[in-house]
């Protein structure tokens, strides 16, 4: 019918009319649509529109009107994503834990198509993040996500606080990501932090809120904590050597020391600008009141110091109770938590490690007219006595220790050399090392009513105090006792206290790498008296003097002393008495067995050059029959 009306309409007005008339019917009636559609919609917009996502089944779950959020009881078991923006994963898993998730500008860029399981939504984040390379911090509010390439970092420098300060308020507070830590010295005004930009903000402005606060206590609650030590001893030491005691004080004596041993029962203020701590008496050994003096003149340049120089604030005297707990090498503080915190940072500056140094000592008695043949001038030197000193050189020389004993044991097989002693002794720089080798002896005082029983010591006794400088050079703090006893004799009921000769030596050398120190150099004469027989012929009455010789052997020695020490690696080990560096110990021993070969040839050559018999010994036939 239409048809026909068109072709009577073109045949009666002409088809150029017509067909501008079927386009303006045409436009209107798209006009008409448009508005119909434009009321549906104003009509829907007064009312909450459902959220539909499409499940694994194909059907629709709709959210909660009023809300327009959806629910955890709402939320899909799976979310299908096709080429979606991962700001619409996130939002569903924000969904299902029921926590904000935040989401930087360029994880909201990545698209993802997969499906993604909603049961375990933490599981699903985890793994989502492992997969795109992405970075989370939580705040315990919120959970900030971004690229790694987003990684932020920055350098903060303060003046009063120190970064263990920082620190502790972060993990106060809930702040502290133990993913991204703190790098730097704890005691120390500078720190380095690299994480999340939201991360590293908080850090940043944290830092700087305490650092313009030093005088604002954040936490003045009593706390108990237990400081344990890794690297020394919480109590004092103590050895003798001879008849005197020496202690060592350990790590709370050290800490008493520091902080003083003022008391008052009540806080007390210090002057305003004073650095000096007041020091009082009579207070109990386990309670420390640690006065810490306000210097608001000073400036903070002149607190810091060096890195574990421990900078003190406040105005007033406090009690924080330190008790030492040897069993498990631990102080135990108790007091407010600012005030323990500088005592603990206390005990870790004067807690570090130490280098483990191994001493071997080489007690050499040369003949002396052999000296020179060690490759040692002593220059000139004066008789004393039964000693000779050195006049014009100090008794002491570096050397290669090696080449040193290839000689003395090349003289010794001659004998014209004896190795008295050699011990050798592990100890740490800092730490004393004692060699003593010590005879007793007692004797009776007897008065008119009163009897007591005396002795006196006497021997060798080496004490060494190593310490490392900077260059890796050994240096040493010695002492050398060196006694001898000349005689002793008991007559009926009367004792001759023996007579002792003694040599001291005291000294501060600086050994270099792979060197020996050599001390000594006085000179001992011993005299000793031998009688030869032959038995049952000798106890002839008359003629028994015949078949019995009385000789005496003189020996001038001069005794030396050699230290040789040696730095440990953290990886060597320690048997028998010898170390063993880190590596395979075959090949070690091999490489011992290949010096040992060197040393005997060595030994031998040396001892080739030395010709003639013993010109240190003079001996001294007496004949019975003259």
């Amino acid at each position: 019918m239409i048809v026909c009306v068109l072709s009577s309409a073109v045949r009666r007005y002409g088809y150029r009319i017509v067909l501008a008339l079927v386009v303006t019917l045409t436009g209107l009636w798209s006009v008409v649509a448009s508005a119909q559609d434009t009321a549906q919609v104003g009509l829907q917009s007064t009312e909450s529109r459902p959220v539909v996502a499409q499940q694994a089944d194909s059907q629709k779950t709709v959210t909660s009107p009023s809300m327009g959020v959806p629910t955890p009881a709402t939320i899909p078991a799976k979310f299908i994503a096709k080429n979606t923006s991962l700001n619409d994963v996130i939002d569903a898993i924000q969904g299902k834990i029921g926590r904000p998730m935040v989401a930087s500008p360029k994880v909201r860029a990545i698209f993802v198509t997969g499906t993604f399981d909603l049961e375990s939504p933490m599981a699903t984040l985890t793994k989502l993040i492992r997969t795109m390379g992405l970075m989370t911090y939580d705040d315990g509010r919120s959970i900030y996500l971004y690229r790694d390439s987003e990684v932020k970092n920055s350098i903060v420098h303060m003046g009063h606080q120190r970064m263990s300060d920082v620190q502790s308020f972060l993990r106060s507070s809930g702040l502290y990501d133990e993913h991204y830590p703190l790098t730097g010295d704890g005691n120390a005004p500078v720190f380095y932090v690299s994480g999340p930009p939201i991360y590293v903000s908080l850090v940043v402005a944290a830092a700087k809120y305490l650092d313009q606060q030093p005088d604002v206590q954040f936490n003045s609650a009593m706390v108990l904590r237990v400081v344990p030590l890794h690297n020394t001893f919480v109590v004092n030491r103590r050895y003798k050597i001879r008849d005197e005691m020496v202690k060592v004080p350990g790590v709370a004596d050290v800490i008493h020391e520091l902080f003083g041993s003022s008391s008052g029962a009540h806080p007390q203020s210090t002057p305003s600008g004073s650095s000096v701590l007041d020091m009082q008496q009579d207070v109990p050994a386990d309670v420390l009141n640690l006065p810490l003096p306000k210097s608001s003149d000073a400036k903070a340049e002149d607190l810091s110091g060096r890195d574990r120089m421990v900078a003190m604030k406040g105005e007033a005297v406090w009690d924080v109770r330190m008790v030492p707990n040897p069993d498990d090498n631990s102080i135990l503080l108790y007091g407010p938590s600012a005030h323990v915190e500088l005592m603990e940072r206390a005990i870790h500056a004067v807690d570090v490690a130490k280098r483990q140094i191994e001493l071997s000592l080489w007690i050499i008695d040369v003949d002396r007219q052999k000296l020179n043949a060690l490759g040692i001038d002593w220059q000139s030197s004066a008789r004393y006595g039964s000693f000779t000193m050195s006049a014009n050189s100090p008794q002491m020389a570096s050397l290669n220790g090696i080449k040193f004993l290839a000689t003395v044991s090349a003289l010794s097989k001659r004998g014209l050399a004896n190795i008295v002693s050699r011990p050798i002794v592990l100890t740490e720089e800092n730490v004393p090392a004692i060699f003593d080798n010590s005879h007793t002896q007692y004797y009776q005082l007897v008065g008119e009513r009163a009897v007591s029983l005396e002795h006196f010591t006497y021997g060798t006794m080496v004490s060494v105090l190593p310490r490392l400088t900077q260059d890796g050079e050994v240096e040493m703090i010695v002492t050398v006792r060196d006694g001898q006893s000349q005689n002793s004799s008991t007559a009926k009921n009367t004792t001759v206290i023996p007579e002792v000769s003694d040599t001291q030596i005291s000294t501060v050398a600086r050994v270099p790498k792979f060197k020996s120190l050599l001390l000594g150099g006085s000179t001992i004469d011993r005299h000793e008296n031998d009688t030869s027989y032959i038995p049952g012929l000798s106890k002839l009455p008359v003629v028994g003097r015949l078949f019995r010789l009385d000789k005496t052997i003189t020996e001038h020695m001069v005794r030396l002393f050699l230290i040789q020490p040696r730095v440990l690696m953290h990886e060597d080990g320690w048997m028998d008495g010898q170390t063993l560096p880190a590596g395979d110990l075959m090949s070690e021993r091999s490489e011992m067995a290949k010096t040992s070969q060197m040393l005997e040839q060595y030994m031998q050559n040396v001892g080739s050059d030395f010709g003639g018999n013993k010109k240190g010994k003079s001996t001294e036939a007496h004949d019975a029959r003259h």
